[in-house]
């Protein structure tokens, strides 16, 4: 099992974070927070396109027209694993 980590900060461009979205969300804890930065103004849909699925928006900070988008990754269901019947 690979742990995970309670939060994760990737200061990258857009062109980099979209790609690597599954990663990022896989290698931060369930509830865990995931700060990307490194994101024009304009870009921000595409990233939180990007996340959707894996995170829930927390917020949007701005600073000379980049941008810090911070989220809590969603809990996941491990459908792969068996249940044990009671």
């Amino acid at each position: 099992v690979t742990p995970r980590c309670p939060a994760v900060v990737a200061n990258i461009q857009t062109a980099v974070l979209v790609p690597l979205a599954p990663e990022l969300a896989a290698a931060t804890a369930p509830g865990g927070l995931l700060v990307l930065s490194g994101v024009l103004e304009p870009e921000e849909a595409e990233i939180l396109a990007a996340y959707r699925g894996s995170f829930e928006h927390l917020g949007t900070s701005s600073r000379d027209g980049w941008i810090a988008i911070a989220g809590a990754v969603k809990a996941r269901l491990l459908v792969d694993q068996p249940v044990d019947a009671p």
